[in-house]
């Protein structure tokens, strides 16, 4: 799109992937989004009962915090607007910036759950193995996804150097033995 500039880049993923929420429970002062895979808590504050949140992925957990610093997480009246439906722009914002962690978890999102854009989408999980604030528990999911998508196509160059830099030990044993299998089909 034409209105896209080096400028604004690398806020486009979070605008693209903004929500506002409209909340109609009284005395609510921020809600929280905790994405699966990251161990960072995003916070927005509630103003004229609206709030506006990034959300990259379909299992984001959303909480609202009152004055008092209680958290809920159900019976709250609200209603989430996506304010962008854009997911070629998002394709775009990844091919320039492959990086972006909520970008990354995004496709990654998309490719564990529904299998989409494989080949694409192991850099994505390969890059999220690499991120600090992917939590260990997602890596380990990362990990068995990478593995598994290797198992089932041992002929593609990224996997010698995946084998070259992956740290079998920490694996479950039934992915080490993928590992070892890899490494001797690939020689």
């Amino acid at each position: 799109d034409e209105f896209i500039t080096l400028d604004i880049l690398p806020m486009l993923p979070g605008i693209l992937c903004s929500y506002a929420l409209e909340i109609k429970t009284e005395g609510l002062v921020k809600v929280k989004v905790i994405h699966e895979g990251l161990s960072e808590v995003f916070e927005a504050e509630i103003k004229d009962n609206l709030a506006y949140v990034h959300i990259y992925t379909e299992d984001a957990v959303i909480f609202f915090e009152d004055k008092n610093g209680v958290l809920y997480q159900s019976d709250i009246d609200y209603k989430m607007v996506k304010l962008f439906e854009k997911e070629e722009l998002l394709k775009t914002c990844f091919d320039i910036s492959p990086k972006d962690v909520g970008l990354c978890l995004h496709f990654a999102e998309k490719f564990i759950k529904y299998r989409n854009e494989s080949d694409k989408s192991i850099g994505v999980l390969r890059t999220l193995l690499l991120v600090d604030e992917v939590r260990p528990e997602y890596k380990s999911l990362i990990e068995e996804e990478v593995v598994d998508y290797y198992y089932d196509n041992n002929e593609t160059d990224s996997l010698d150097e995946f084998l070259l830099g992956v740290d079998a030990i920490k694996m479950s044993p039934a992915l080490r033995g993928k590992i070892l299998e890899l490494a001797i089909i690939r020689g």
